[in-house]
């Protein structure tokens, strides 16, 4: 517990030179490779909540497996809703080819950044992409 005590001399450090304070009741630790009832202790010593993986933070999944399917779903859901409220819009066939390419294959980048897609997570999204007001066709008709 010592090396709690060092973190919390830490961070009132960082308060008296930032004049920021930290709110221990909004923060959280995440206890990795220790028992169950240190990190209970130590949550309490720090007098913040304990946090369980996995979690998101800044929208993306932490100690998740990305490799799984499963992992990528809110990214896919994100397309399906984007794709269901242009459905609805006014937007020229040629207007909507231009929004689908240009934002939809841009929404996962954020992942790609960190993670490997898997090839069903690629082949679902284009998927998405395709049967979405008949993009393949689209792109034929106006030879983008």
């Amino acid at each position: 517990m010592e090396y709690l005590q060092n973190i919390k001399r830490i961070l009132f450090s960082f308060q008296s030179f930032s004049r920021l304070s930290v709110n221990y009741a909004k923060s959280g630790i995440i206890v990795i490779g220790k028992e169950d009832n240190w990190a209970v202790r130590a949550a309490e010593e720090l007098q913040c909540t304990l946090v369980k993986l996995p979690i998101t933070y800044l929208g993306v999944p932490l100690g998740a497996n990305m490799k799984k399917f499963s992992s990528w779903q809110p990214i896919l859901e994100k397309i399906q809703h984007r794709l269901a409220s242009w459905k609805a819009s006014c937007l020229s066939r040629a207007g909507k080819l231009v929004v689908i390419k240009a934002v939809l294959n841009n929404l996962p980048v954020y992942y790609l950044s960190i993670f490997k897609m898997p090839k069903r997570v690629a082949n679902e999204t284009t998927s998405y992409r395709e049967n979405s007001c008949g993009v393949a066709n689209m792109e034929e008709d106006f030879q983008l």
